[in-house]
């Protein structure tokens, strides 16, 4: 983590993702102090659901400048 603690990220979970328990990125976001966790509501464990996709793409355009 000291090599990547100052490199900006954005980690995007679903609150209630049966397969990925939140306790995993939210202990990665506490040592991980560049980088913001974005709990999600009521969306599912996919990049493919319009709510995941659209932080997704909000993520990658802040990095990108626009």
């Amino acid at each position: 983590m000291q090599r990547i603690a100052d490199l900006p990220g954005v980690m995007i979970h679903s609150r209630f993702d049966p397969s990925c328990p939140l306790r995993a990125p939210w202990a990665l976001a506490k040592m991980w102090p560049a980088a913001r966790l974005e709990v999600l509501g009521g969306t599912a464990h996919s990049a493919l659901s319009d709510e995941i996709s659209a932080r997704i793409r909000v993520a990658t355009d802040g990095f990108a400048g626009a």
